[in-house]
Protein backbone atom coordinates (compact mmCIF):
# COMPACT_ATOMS: atom_id res chain seq x y z
CA UNK A 1 0.00 0.00 0.00
CA UNK A 2 2.59 2.38 0.93
CA UNK A 3 4.40 1.92 -2.53
CA UNK A 4 0.55 3.42 -4.12
CA UNK A 5 0.60 6.19 -1.61
CA UNK A 6 4.69 7.38 -3.02
CA UNK A 7 3.85 6.74 -6.83
CA UNK A 8 0.48 9.58 -6.69
CA UNK A 9 2.66 11.64 -4.07
CA UNK A 10 5.75 12.18 -6.32
CA UNK A 11 4.36 11.31 -9.60
CA UNK A 12 3.70 14.77 -11.18
CA UNK A 13 7.84 16.34 -12.08
CA UNK A 14 8.67 12.30 -12.56
CA UNK A 15 6.76 11.11 -15.21
CA UNK A 16 7.59 9.34 -18.84
CA UNK A 17 4.95 9.81 -20.83
CA UNK A 18 5.70 7.08 -23.26
CA UNK A 19 6.17 4.20 -20.58
CA UNK A 20 4.02 1.99 -20.69
CA UNK A 21 3.60 0.39 -16.44
CA UNK A 22 4.16 1.87 -13.20
CA UNK A 23 7.80 1.10 -12.81
CA UNK A 24 8.85 2.74 -16.05
CA UNK A 25 6.35 6.02 -16.19
CA UNK A 26 7.13 7.43 -12.60
CA UNK A 27 10.75 7.82 -11.73
CA UNK A 28 11.80 8.45 -8.29
CA UNK A 29 11.64 11.90 -6.83
CA UNK A 30 15.32 14.02 -7.46
CA UNK A 31 17.67 12.75 -4.96
CA UNK A 32 16.51 9.78 -3.79
CA UNK A 33 16.59 6.18 -5.35
CA UNK A 34 13.97 3.01 -5.75
CA UNK A 35 14.35 0.76 -3.36
CA UNK A 36 14.52 -2.62 -4.90
CA UNK A 37 11.96 -5.29 -4.81
CA UNK A 38 11.89 -9.00 -4.92
CA UNK A 39 11.08 -10.93 -7.45
CA UNK A 40 7.49 -12.12 -7.00
CA UNK A 41 6.63 -9.57 -4.48
CA UNK A 42 3.72 -7.49 -4.48
CA UNK A 43 5.33 -4.75 -5.08
CA UNK A 44 7.62 -5.99 -8.06
CA UNK A 45 3.79 -7.26 -9.03
CA UNK A 46 2.82 -3.69 -8.92
CA UNK A 47 5.50 -2.41 -10.59
CA UNK A 48 5.06 -4.43 -13.42
CA UNK A 49 1.20 -3.17 -14.19
CA UNK A 50 0.19 -2.64 -17.62
CA UNK A 51 -0.79 1.38 -17.57
CA UNK A 52 -3.01 2.97 -20.44
CA UNK A 53 -1.63 5.90 -22.62
CA UNK A 54 -1.17 8.93 -21.05
CA UNK A 55 -4.25 11.39 -20.89
CA UNK A 56 -6.49 8.43 -20.77
CA UNK A 57 -9.68 9.80 -19.11
CA UNK A 58 -10.86 7.20 -16.08
CA UNK A 59 -14.09 6.13 -16.92
CA UNK A 60 -16.85 4.21 -14.63
CA UNK A 61 -17.74 0.86 -14.94
CA UNK A 62 -20.80 2.23 -17.64
CA UNK A 63 -18.26 4.11 -19.81
CA UNK A 64 -18.82 7.39 -18.33
CA UNK A 65 -15.82 9.46 -17.17
CA UNK A 66 -15.03 9.59 -13.87
CA UNK A 67 -16.12 12.75 -11.92
CA UNK A 68 -14.79 14.27 -8.45
CA UNK A 69 -17.92 14.99 -6.22
CA UNK A 70 -18.96 18.86 -6.60
CA UNK A 71 -16.08 19.22 -9.71
CA UNK A 72 -17.35 19.49 -13.44
CA UNK A 73 -17.77 16.32 -15.00
CA UNK A 74 -14.79 16.13 -17.48
CA UNK A 75 -12.31 17.28 -14.56
CA UNK A 76 -9.49 14.60 -15.53
CA UNK A 77 -6.40 15.69 -13.97
CA UNK A 78 -6.33 14.50 -10.95
CA UNK A 79 -4.78 10.92 -11.31
CA UNK A 80 -1.57 10.12 -12.43
CA UNK A 81 -2.10 7.40 -14.35
CA UNK A 82 -5.03 4.38 -15.38
CA UNK A 83 -3.92 0.50 -14.67
CA UNK A 84 -4.90 -1.12 -17.93
CA UNK A 85 -7.02 -3.78 -16.66
CA UNK A 86 -10.68 -4.36 -17.44
CA UNK A 87 -13.50 -3.48 -14.35
CA UNK A 88 -16.31 -5.46 -16.08
CA UNK A 89 -19.92 -4.07 -16.28
CA UNK A 90 -21.25 -3.53 -12.89
CA UNK A 91 -20.54 -1.03 -9.95
CA UNK A 92 -18.57 -3.34 -8.23
CA UNK A 93 -15.38 -1.67 -7.49
CA UNK A 94 -14.19 1.71 -5.31
CA UNK A 95 -11.53 2.55 -3.37
CA UNK A 96 -9.99 -0.38 -1.55
CA UNK A 97 -11.82 -2.83 -3.83
CA UNK A 98 -9.31 -1.64 -6.48
CA UNK A 99 -5.70 -2.54 -4.19
CA UNK A 100 -7.65 -5.95 -2.88
CA UNK A 101 -8.47 -6.90 -6.53
CA UNK A 102 -4.71 -6.38 -7.48
CA UNK A 103 -3.36 -8.14 -4.34
CA UNK A 104 -5.51 -11.08 -5.20
CA UNK A 105 -5.03 -11.40 -9.04
CA UNK A 106 -1.09 -11.62 -7.82
CA UNK A 107 -1.60 -13.91 -5.01
CA UNK A 108 -3.63 -16.35 -7.64
CA UNK A 109 -0.89 -15.71 -10.14
CA UNK A 110 1.11 -17.16 -7.44
CA UNK A 111 -0.81 -19.83 -6.93
CA UNK A 112 -1.12 -18.78 -3.21
CA UNK A 113 -4.61 -17.86 -3.46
Amino acid sequence: MRTLIALFIAASPCVAAAQHTIGTRFAPPAGTTRMAAAEGSFAAYLRKLPLKAMGVPVLLYNGQPKDRQGQPKDRQDVQAAVIDRPVGSRDLQQCADAVIRLRAEHLRQQGRL
